[in-house]
């Protein structure tokens, strides 16, 4: 199942991949609830530099449940990017990871995101859904809807323009300094939010 996602939250996982651009990318999908209505609501970008399988993804894994749970929200599944410009494949790592979280969230899916179509001025959007088929084994590619495509192209051109990319931080940041950095990206959403009401 398929969610659209918002604004915010993609602008959040476009400006996660933006500040790294040469690394490989990985958060989580948070949304609103978990039937076919809901709306991926934010993205917690988690690393930029580290293997799937380390302790940091265990770690946020924990955090990101509990603020889930808090607030009546679900882990909708996991955003990336990789490494390599041109590689479009499937990290097997996400893979690993998204298996994890369906058994407790078993409609989570991969939203990858295509560092080629990154621009200030962007005309289409740089996502793409994978669903996993149990009926033939296999992750199949969907097309990812996005709130109000073109204010969101507008919102994240901009976004990328102002150069918002210097205030993300991942939960790799937070660890470093907890002090200076918030996994959450408070201060980033409503910078993000005011260029919506424009």
């Amino acid at each position: 199942m398929v969610l659209t996602i918002s604004t915010l939250a993609y602008c959040k996982a476009v400006l996660h991949c933006v500040k790294y651009p040469h690394c490989p990318i990985k958060g989580f999908l948070i949304s609103d609830g978990s039937s076919k209505d809901s709306t991926i609501i934010d993205a917690i970008p988690i690393s930029h530099d580290i293997p799937t399988f380390a302790g940091i993804f265990e770690s946020s894994l924990l955090f990101i449940e509990r603020y889930c749970n808090d607030n009546g929200y679900v882990i909708a599944g996991v955003y990336f990017a990789n490494q390599m410009l041109n590689d479009k494949k499937l990290d097997p790592c996400v893979i690993k990871l998204v298996e994890k979280i369906q058994i407790k969230y078993p409609n989570a899916y991969i939203i990858q995101l295509d560092n080629t179509k990154f621009s200030l001025e962007s005309s289409t959007k740089c996502v793409m859904a994978y669903c996993y088929d149990k009926d033939s084994k296999v992750w199949k590619d969907k097309e990812q809807p996005v709130e109000d495509v073109l204010s969101t192209l507008r919102v994240a051109s901009k976004a990328i323009d102002v150069k918002m990319d210097r205030q993300i931080s991942d939960f790799e940041n937070f660890l470093d300094n907890p002090k200076i950095h918030d996994i959450l990206n408070l201060k980033l959403n409503s910078g993000l939010e005011k260029y919506l009401s424009i």
